[in-house]
């Protein structure tokens, strides 16, 4: 071959990334006319059997091959291939039947690359072949052509908007015992209208339901499952009550990240450590009691303030330092030490516990207990508790 031929050769393989012998094929096909050659390969999608050309004269134009051009370099994949395979006796001579033949072998095994050198001096490299059969693709084209939308990215939790409030409600009362629950009406109603989201992950070897263990593509067990998916139809195991909506990912170049399961919650049994709570109660105690001794002990410490209904009367609120809150009539001729008792009396937890009573605002502390409460200004108002 000359040096303009092989110059030529070069760059028709560098420009259209086709092997040698294609490359040739066009080019001698078009009498060694780059442009023409370039033509009709792109316009027969560098097919060679689809390439206008005479076949007689493409096969006696052909060079022939030699068995040290046939073998492969020691130590490359196809060298270790064709030691373990028989080599069936060909011919010398290439024609078009045998570049056919050869094309289509090559769609089976893949696409050649070539790492760290040209053809002849770096290490080959077999992409994924083309005439196997994309699980994945045939999925997803499969529910495209039934309805299904598109999405580019999931939309977040966030984007979507914080959803209403669904728990429960309490209306308060002026006392901790009269508080009425307030659940909004068609509250159930929303949460069953709401579709259970499924999410299935298309992997490279197989694929996930939700957060599940890995479902092989080749186990038979799966077959019905993809089946469904296909017909874009729910699959047994996903129907249930409700509406179901199915979000198919494609990860098929990604390998499944290993299943970590969960770890179950304790089930075991805890032991107490260290003494019982002493009956002093401090300022972090818990004020013990259920709902019908607290109204016990309030109706008893409204009794002892011994109201006169003749005289002027009043309403104080009481905020304790643990949060609760308590109610309570009496006379303007009462005084401040007559609310502590009531106080005491009505939480007896605070009967060891030293404290003082402010007003809210502006905050001012009632220090002398020999007040009266229209001295004190503290009529029909609301008082704080602060433990000392």
């Amino acid at each position: 071959m000359s040096t303009n031929k092989e110059e030529t050769l070069r760059q028709f393989c560098d420009v259209t990334g086709a092997d040698e012998g294609r490359s040739k094929f066009f080019l001698e096909s078009s009498n060694w006319q780059l442009d023409v050659a370039l033509s009709s390969f792109y316009e027969h999608g560098g097919n060679a059997d689809e390439a206008p050309a005479n076949p007689a004269a493409a096969a006696s134009s052909l060079p022939t091959l030699s068995d040290s051009d046939m073998e492969s370099p020691p130590g490359s994949p196809l060298a270790a291939q064709k030691k373990d395979k028989k080599k069936a006796p060909s011919s010398k001579f290439a024609t078009l039947d045998s570049l056919q033949q050869e094309s289509s072998s090559d769609e089976e095994e893949g696409q050649a690359f070539y790492a760290g050198g040209s053809e002849r001096s770096g290490q080959q490299i077999l992409g994924p072949g083309k005439g196997r059969k994309d699980i994945v693709t045939e999925v997803f084209k499969s529910v495209r052509e039934r309805g299904a939308v598109v999405f580019e990215d999931e939309p977040s939790s966030t984007s979507r908007g914080r959803s209403a409030f669904s728990g429960v409600g309490y209306r308060l009362g002026q006392t901790a015992d009269d508080h009425e629950e307030a659940a909004p009406a068609g509250n159930q109603q929303q949460q069953t209208d709401q579709p259970r989201s499924v999410r299935l992950r298309l992997y490279r070897e197989g694929f996930t339901v939700d957060s599940g263990p890995l479902r092989h593509y080749t186990d038979p067990d799966h077959a019905d499952f993809l089946n469904c998916i296909r017909r874009g139809e729910i699959p047994p195991e996903l129907s249930g009550s409700g509406e179901v909506r199915v979000s198919l990912e494609d990860r098929r170049h990604e390998e499944c990240p290993r299943h970590i399961a969960k770890p179950p919650p304790f089930s075991g049994k805890g032991h107490l450590l260290g003494s019982p709570t002493p009956p002093t109660v401090g300022a972090t105690a818990a004020v013990a009691g259920d709902a019908a001794d607290r109204a016990a002990n309030l109706r008893a410490a409204q009794d002892a303030v011994k109201l006169d209904d003749a005289a002027p009367v009043t309403t104080i609120q009481f905020r304790l330092a643990d949060g609760s809150r308590l109610t309570g009539r009496f006379n303007h001729s009462h005084t401040v030490g007559d609310l502590q008792a009531y106080v005491s009396r009505a939480e007896p937890a605070y009967q060891l516990q030293a404290f003082v009573l402010l007003t809210t605002f502006p905050s001012r502390e009632l220090a002398d207990p020999a007040a009266t409460l229209a001295q004190a200004d503290i009529l029909n108002t609301t008082l704080l508790q602060r433990l000392k």
